[in-house]
């Protein structure tokens, strides 16, 4: 740890820590050092990336601030600051700030990756192509840059042109997780479904509240071994859980002894008149493995034979308790 009194080894300390992800450590030191580094544009360049980093883009803006009146010619924290207000999703005010940083700079990478952003937001595809184009001219081989322009692709309906970016920026780093999501996606629009599920897995390592999900309780990773109680809990809306029904009784002939769902209260009465026994959120039973109802087909290892089956995918107990939908069928 750094001591109070000398600033240069607190800044070099501070940059070792950021490169580590530990920002609140690095924020700790900073504080400590705020009396003696309050005049250095780089100390409040840093306050801010580690409280963008943080989620506290206000606070942050504000910490980039006082780098630019400090020294207004440095491009890094004209770029913070539109990336801050980026994740505040005031994009028109992002671009000008990034506009700002390629004045200081012309060839500034991460403005101009950050006008690609903005340009995305605002689905000017054109605009955006040309930026993150251009980007790549410095740095071809940026992950997060290949795997923006295969999104503006994507969101243009050109897979073609997509996906081998994707698969470019998986060759360069393998464990990238947007760009396994995206392909997965894309994969499954395509009836892609074997390979398309298994990248899809790769939603639970970004940083959400489903990675934290359960995370003492281990995922079920398969029919495999012994028979296990597993419980499937629903990630999302009330129609995902009755389309992804259809695996449920697949559990229990593979292997599970005990299949329990923790599913949206409404959908309870549901899937207890199909047999299936279920639970609101919330209110979990103990079990020995949990996973996630859309994480089935990967886990079961489903490809296209999964298309179409078992449908209708759950039985209404009283056709007139609940609305009609063409997956769900009078008993």
């Amino acid at each position: 740890m750094a001591k109070k009194n000398d600033p240069k080894t607190a800044l070099e300390s501070v940059k070792l820590l950021i490169n580590k992800g530990k920002y609140e450590q690095a924020l700790e030191v900073l504080h400590k050092n705020r009396e003696a580094l309050e005049e250095d544009p780089v100390f409040h360049n840093a306050v801010g990336v580690c409280l963008a980093a943080l989620r506290e883009h206000d606070a942050a803006v504000k910490a980039f601030l006082e780098s630019i009146k400090k020294n207004p010619l440095d491009p890094m924290p004209y770029t913070g600051i539109g990336n801050s207000l980026a994740k505040n999703l005031q994009f028109t005010e992002a671009e000008k700030y990034f506009q700002l940083s390629l004045v200081v700079d012309e060839n500034y990478h991460d403005a101009i990756v950050g006008l690609g952003v903005a340009a995305f937001q605002r689905s000017d595809y054109a605009a955006c192509e040309q930026h993150f184009k251009r980007a790549l001219k410095s740095r071809p081989n940026a992950p997060t840059v290949l795997t923006n322009l295969a999104n503006s692709f994507a969101a243009q309906g050109w897979h073609a042109e997509a996906i081998p970016l994707l698969e470019r920026t998986l060759r360069l780093d393998p464990q990238n997780a947007q760009a396994h999501l995206n392909l997965g996606l894309m994969q499954l629009g395509m009836g892609q479904f074997a390979t398309g599920w298994n990248h899809y897995e790769y939603r639970f390592h970004e940083d959400n509240f489903i990675q934290q999900k359960f995370k003492d309780l281990p995922r079920w990773k398969g029919p495999k071994g012994k028979a296990a109680n597993v419980l499937v809990w629903a990630e999302q809306g009330v129609g995902d859980q009755f389309q992804f029904a259809r695996f449920l009784p697949l559990l229990t002939a593979r292997g599970a002894s005990r299949v329990v769902v923790e599913c949206h209260r409404d959908a309870v009465p549901l899937f207890a008149a199909n047999g299936i026994d279920a639970v609101p959120r919330g209110a979990p039973p103990a079990t020995d493995w949990h996973v996630p109802l859309l994480s089935l087909p990967a886990r079961l290892g489903l490809g296209s034979e999964m298309h179409g089956s078992r449908v209708p995918y759950v039985r209404a107990p009283n056709p007139r308790a609940l609305p009609r939908d063409p997956c769900i069928s009078e008993p």
